[in-house]
C-alpha cells in the first residue's frame, strides 16, 4: 500500500521525506531554450492593399518562407507562412524617402508568436535593404537575428 501511495501521490511522499530529514535537493531546473541565430536573403514586391504599404515576397536562408508585410501608420506587421505554421512579427521600420529612385531601410521585427510550432516563438530579426521606387517597386535585402522557444531547428 505504501508503494502505491508513493506512485499516486509523489508530492505527499516528498513532504513525508522532508519531514523526516531524508529529502534530497531538488533537481536543477532545465535551462531555457538557447537563442538560435538565423540569417538569409529576402526579396519582395510592393503588393496592392488597403493599408499604407504592403509587400509580398520570399525569405531564403534559415527561414525559407513566403513573407507578407503590412504597414498602417507607424505599425508594421509581418507574417511568414512556413510549412509548420505562421511566424508573426511586429515591425519597427526606419527608412529614407528622400530619393525618387530608391529608399534604403532597416526594420526590426519583434517575433511575437505564431501558429503551429511557432506558438511560443520569440526573437528579433533585423532586415536591411533598399526599396526600388520606380515602375515595379522591388525590395532586396537580407535579415539576421535570433529565435527563441522554437522546438528543434528554426528552419522548416
Amino acid at each position: 500500500m505504501l508503494g502505491r501511495s508513493l506512485t499516486v501521490a509523489p508530492a505527499i511522499a516528498a513532504a513525508i521525506l522532508v519531514g523526516s530529514g531524508q529529502a534530497e535537493a531538488a533537481p536543477p531546473a532545465l535551462p531555457e531554450a538557447a537563442a538560435q541565430p538565423v540569417a538569409g536573403s529576402f526579396a519582395a514586391s510592393v503588393a496592392p492593399c488597403d493599408a499604407d504599404l504592403c509587400t509580398a515576397g520570399q525569405l531564403g536562408g534559415d527561414l525559407p518562407a513566403p513573407h507578407a508585410f503590412t504597414l498602417q501608420g507607424a505599425v508594421g506587421r509581418s507574417v511568414l507562412n512556413t510549412r509548420s505554421g505562421q511566424l508573426l512579427g511586429e515591425d519597427r521600420l526606419q527608412n529614407d524617402w528622400t530619393s525618387s529612385t530608391t529608399a534604403p531601410f532597416m526594420t526590426t521585427i519583434d517575433i511575437v508568436g505564431g501558429t503551429g510550432r511557432y506558438v511560443q516563438a520569440e526573437g528579433v530579426l533585423v532586415a536591411t535593404g533598399t526599396l526600388g521606387l520606380q515602375r515595379s517597386p522591388q525590395i532586396v535585402d537580407s535579415y539576421t537575428g535570433t529565435m527563441d522557444h522554437v522546438p528543434g531547428n528554426a528552419a522548416d
